[in-house]
């Protein structure tokens, strides 16, 4: 299968890279993005590990979820028919679980 990440997952992972070293430091913003690749490498290898998203059930697609960080989890979906993974978001936990379904209308 195919694995596609959405260019909006690619530009919260490099704000919070940034982030990581004002805050932290290159060594803990390089281990954020490696956890954060590796976590899309495990998706493409077994996409349906991850339990699907209650919080967005009922829409169009079957979105799931995997932890990446105690603050960060990666949404995506598969799509049979074009033999493709879409990882479509990189979510904040500490926001509130309705700003996600606003999301995803």
């Amino acid at each position: 299968m195919e694995t596609y990440v959405e260019p909006l997952v690619w530009k919260k992972l490099l704000e919070n890279q940034v982030w990581c070293i004002e805050k932290f430091g290159i060594g803990v913003a390089n281990k954020f993005r490696l956890k954060v690749q590796e976590a899309i490498k495990r998706i493409a290898r077994f996409p349906r590990m991850a339990p699907i998203e209650e919080t967005l059930m009922g829409l169009s697609e079957t979105y799931r979820s995997l932890l990446v960080h105690p603050h960060f989890k990666l949404i995506y979906y598969i799509d049979e028919a074009a033999e493709t993974i879409y990882i479509v978001d990189m979510w904040d936990v500490r926001r509130a679980p309705i700003d996600l379904q606003k999301d995803f209308q």
